[in-house]
């Protein structure tokens, strides 16, 4: 295997597979985590309404379950593919990963393009960034997020 120093605690690990199983283990704590928070708040209220989209992703015991789970998914991938030399495997994961940077990008762009417009109405040439900005802001030049 390939010497891979990352920092984690108070020493370096020392090759990809320990890493990959701290990595596990975070993604199993989220599940456990989030199941008990799900079924307390369960036990407590007697009904939970996941109907929609929006109903899972404003519950945070669901959220943490969630992405517990694709940690542990994409972390087991890849310290079987690293074991067995599983070049399928390997590419699945570095894949994820890809895409999870790449979004995480477009996120932040999006967003920091978003905020700068609204807070300078000079570079808004678009009608449909001057409708933005007239729906966002009010009469005292406040940002409202409706």
């Amino acid at each position: 295997m390939i010497p891979l120093p990352i920092l984690v605690g108070e020493g370096y690990v020392d090759d990809i597979s320990d890493a990959l199983t701290n990595l596990q283990l975070l993604g199993g704590l989220l599940i456990g985590v989030g199941l008990y928070a799900f079924v307390d708040k369960w036990q407590v209220t007697g009904l939970m309404k996941v109907e929609t989209v929006y109903d899972v992703i404003l519950n945070i015991s669901l959220v943490m379950v969630i992405a517990g789970g694709v940690i542990f998914i994409v972390s087991f991938a890849g310290c079987v593919g690293a074991l067995r030399e599983n070049t399928c495997l390997l590419k699945f994961v570095s894949v994820v990963i890809y895409n999870s940077v790449l979004c995480n990008y477009n996120i932040v762009v999006s967003c920091y393009s978003i905020i700068y417009l609204l807070w300078h109405p000079h570079l808004c040439t678009s009608l449909v960034w001057r409708e933005l900005k007239v729906s966002a802001v009010n009469s005292d030049d406040k940002v409202l997020l409706y």
